[in-house]
């Protein structure tokens, strides 16, 4: 919380979280598009309610994540996403590192 709100009290900092999420909750849900939900777990998440919106992060990892043989439909698709560059290349996040995704590829194809 103080990363985005540095100096503010605690309440006020809790405050301006709280109004700032039911700014974006009312911007999602305008468009019908996704919804912005809280569960037990600390962590927000995004719905996505309308099928033809593509996450290519979640493609990949579902691809590569696949038991068996990949068909060449799959694999063009590994291709596809490797010859873009990097992804999310302005953030720093866990999971797979540019070099892991290559890896993975190559191990898949």
């Amino acid at each position: 919380m103080n990363t985005l709100w540095h100096g503010f009290p605690e309440n006020s900092a809790q405050n301006n979280k709280a109004v700032n999420i039911a700014k974006l909750r009312a911007i999602f849900s305008e468009d019908f598009w996704c919804e912005l939900t809280y569960k037990n777990t600390g962590y927000w998440k995004i719905d996505l309610k309308k099928k033809n919106i593509i996450n290519d992060y979640y493609e990949f990892t579902k691809i590569i994540n696949i038991k068996g043989d990949l068909s060449r439909t799959e694999i063009l698709k590994l291709v596809k996403y490797s010859s873009r560059g990097q992804f999310l290349g302005n953030y720093k996040y866990d999971g797979y590192y540019d070099s892991d995704i290559t890896a993975c590829i190559i191990a898949r194809v």
